[in-house]
């Protein structure tokens, strides 16, 4: 996917959140891959201000290391 997707997909949880639950998601931690555009599309969502860890996930490489 490219970054683009991410940040609307990630902006529209945002909205959903806020609608429903009446309060701003806030979000403390976030797993994914290597992918830059999925860490951008984070990044451009949740990176004004807020503050989060962002775990890496390896399962991905080591899966395909495994299959070569």
């Amino acid at each position: 996917m490219e970054e683009q997707h991410y940040t609307d997909v990630l902006a529209a949880l945002t909205t959903v959140q806020a609608r429903v639950v009446g309060k701003r998601l806030n979000v403390r931690f976030v797993m994914g891959d290597a992918d830059k555009a999925q860490f951008n599309g984070v990044k451009n969502v949740f990176g004004g201000g807020a503050e989060y860890t962002y775990l890496m996930s390896f399962y991905p490489v080591v899966a395909k290391v495994r299959l070569a």
